[in-house]
């Protein structure tokens, strides 16, 4: 199945506007107290990819860590997590997705791409309640792309996931926000 530029996009921001639209708010259920206070964000993001995209390519995550410092891994498995617990506010959250050709020789005349997506994030209140869960996921795959064009590939879709948000508590401490801004990963 081949995807124009444009639905790749948005069917990514698709994933983390989800994220943004989770609000954590004094109005509990009635099986809580009514004067719960967020506490914390637990969020998770998950990103797993297909063994013909891990066999030509160098694939590298920027993300933010919980203390808000720029990290960088190069993934070497097929699965590659993080889950980070923002207890300060405001706090930044992002990731941003890197592909680079690796300079393997081809087997075949072309390869299927391929990687998934899924967040999630738990707002935690001060009486150690679970407010709101919400689970995002989203798949990304490029089919039967040509030995001949991959570096064409690999320069178009670098960067493809490149989000970011800023996490802040309202000031009566009841509402945990999600704002997206732009990245500078």
């Amino acid at each position: 199945m081949k995807i124009s530029r444009f639905l790749q996009l948005a069917s990514l921001l698709t994933v983390f506007l989800g994220l943004a639209l989770i609000p954590c708010n004094g109005k509990t259920p009635k099986s809580r107290s009514e004067n719960s206070s967020a506490k914390s964000a637990v969020c998770t993001c998950s990103l797993s990819f297909n063994k013909d995209l891990l066999s030509v390519a160098d694939v590298k995550i920027t993300y933010y860590d919980a203390s808000g410092k720029k990290q960088t891994e190069q993934i070497t498995d097929s699965v590659w997590s993080k889950t980070l617990t923002i207890v300060t506010f405001p706090s930044k959250i992002g990731v941003k997705l890197n592909f680079t050709p690796n300079g393997k020789t081809l087997t075949k005349d072309s390869c299927d791409f391929a990687y998934r997506c899924i967040s999630s994030v738990i707002i935690n209140t001060k009486k150690n309640e679970n407010l709101k869960t919400a689970f995002v996921s989203n798949s990304f795959e490029m089919d039967d792309v040509q030995a001949a064009n991959m570096h064409k590939f690999f320069v178009k879709n670098d960067g493809i996931l490149n989000v970011c948000f800023n996490v802040v508590k309202t000031t009566d401490d009841k509402q945990i926000h999600f704002e997206p801004i732009k990245s500078d990963l």
